[in-house]
């Protein structure tokens, strides 16, 4: 029970972009899956429990919190050695693969691929950045203030004074968070600094 209400709320707006079915559909009472079928869920990992394989390797069993109750997943050793740095307690993610029904068992999920929150928020954005005629900064002083937050955003600088256009390499792309976007308008100005997408 959450007092200060459920935790995923403030993500739920663009997990529901992209899921497919949430926890209700995996109810025994309800669910028209079939085993096999492909399924896009989301939530909060609440739970996480490590096995291992008879050869030794390791895999896991997760719990997905999402609005409505909770589904289980199981990543096998390929897909958790693959994953394991984005599986963790609390972490928001998307999780791609297929469906394992059975009529003895709770429908589960085997893992194919996981997506964190941020890298969703981030797929289809880009931020860009103009140097005003009257700045003395130059592209290169912009892209040493980048380096410290690399991520998965896209970057393009253009440079008023020369009406040149600068797309980043992905080397080059940022983490964005408030906190850094507050410190480009404070370098660039205010309106210099925009995330599209």
């Amino acid at each position: 029970i959450y007092v200060s209400g459920h935790p995923l709320f403030e993500y739920k707006d663009i997990l529901e972009k992209y899921i497919t079915f949430t926890s209700v559909d995996f109810s025994s009472d309800y669910t028209q899956m079939y085993d096999g079928q492909r399924v896009v869920i989301g939530g909060i990992i609440s739970e996480i429990s490590i096995k291992y394989t008879k050869n030794n390797k390791v895999m896991a069993f997760v719990s997905i919190e999402d609005l409505d109750g909770i589904i289980e997943v199981i990543l096998f050793p390929d897909s958790y050695s693959k994953y394991s740095d984005v599986i963790f307690e609390d972490s928001v993610v998307l999780i791609s693969g297929r469906a394992s029904v059975s009529e003895d068992q709770a429908t589960k999920v085997i893992c194919e691929s996981v997506t964190e929150y941020d890298d969703i928020i981030n797929k289809n954005r880009t931020l860009w950045l103009k140097i005003s005629k009257e700045s003395e900064l130059t592209p290169n002083n912009i892209i040493d203030i980048l380096k410290k937050r690399k991520g998965k955003t896209p970057v393009i600088i253009y440079d008023e004074k020369k009406k040149q256009k600068l797309t980043l390499t992905s080397s080059n792309y940022i983490s964005v968070d408030d906190s850094f976007m507050s410190e480009l308008k404070n370098i660039l100005g205010e309106k210099s600094v925009v995330l599209k997408g």
